[in-house]
C-alpha cells in the first residue's frame, strides 16, 4: 500500500506521533508516494516509512492523503481495528 497527498494538497505534514500537536518531522510533497506500515485504531492516522522519524517511521493524518489499497492482516482479510504493521496486528496506538 502506498500513500500520497490528495490532489488538492501541495504537501502533507509527517508527525512523530498520531496527533496534530505532535512534533513535525517532515513533509511528503505532491507527486511523492511512501509505503504505509499501519494505521491507528480508529483509522484517522497512517504510519509510514519515513527515515527522519524514530525507527524510520512517521505519522500522516488520513483525511489529507490518498492510499492505493487496503492494509491486510496476516490471514489476508482487511484490517478493521488496531494498528497493523507489515500485515500483523500490533497493539492499538492511541493519540497522545
Amino acid at each position: 500500500m502506498l500513500l500520497s497527498p490528495r490532489p488538492e494538497n501541495d504537501f502533507v505534514n509527517v508527525r512523530e506521533l498520531p496527533d496534530l500537536n505532535a512534533r513535525l518531522i517532515g513533509q511528503i510533497n505532491k507527486g511523492q508516494s511512501v509505503p504505509v506500515r499501519g494505521k491507528n485504531a480508529d483509522g484517522s492516522w497512517y504510519q509510514i516509512n519515513f527515515p527522519a522519524g524514530a525507527d524510520g517511521a512517521g505519522w500522516v493524518y488520513a483525511p489529507v492523503v490518498s492510499v492505493n489499497g487496503p492494509i491486510e492482516d496476516a490471514a489476508g482479510g482487511h484490517a478493521a481495528r488496531g494498528l497493523y504493521i507489515r500485515g500483523r496486528l500490533a497493539r492499538p496506538i492511541q493519540p497522545a
